[in-house]
């Protein structure tokens, strides 16, 4: 997945116990900087919990700004959707955070019943599972 994603967003703001975070950031990193061809077109996002505490365990990483989201669900999306449109080609395109969180929050209404109706629980979610509500949610409410 790695080697065919031009783009990367690593949150290593949960470290503990998921040390394949700041692994998955590295392996992109290592591509971009070492990989050929579209290898070197990579761009990636990093998120943090708490401004600059990923320079406890990430200390290579001199030179690269990882974004503090608090721990907050609409700092994550404003993280993520102003770096996406610092990257489109069609920045007009992609909607602005208040739009994106009243979506979210329809999205956290719908949720329950979207399980219900495949006899899923909510708290016990896979990601394919998570993934796939998320797109058929995607693809119905753009």
């Amino acid at each position: 997945m790695i080697r065919e994603c031009q783009f990367g967003i690593h949150d290593v703001s949960h470290k503990d116990g998921r040390l394949n975070m700041p692994l998955e950031l590295g392996l992109f990193i290592g591509c971009q900087k070492y990989g050929a061809g579209k290898q070197k077109n990579k761009s990636y996002l990093i998120l943090e919990g708490k401004r600059y505490s990923s320079k406890i365990y990430l200390s290579d990483l001199a030179g690269q700004d990882p974004m503090a989201h608090e721990f907050k669900v609409m700092a994550v999306i404003g993280c993520v959707r102003d770096w996406l449109t610092s990257k489109s080609s069609e920045p007009d395109l992609i909607a602005h955070l208040p739009y994106l969180m009243a979506k979210y929050r329809l999205f956290q209404k719908e949720l329950p019943n979207m399980c219900a109706y495949n006899n899923w629980s909510a708290k016990r979610l896979l990601f394919p599972e998570f993934s796939s509500l998320a797109s058929s949610f995607i693809v119905a409410n753009f």
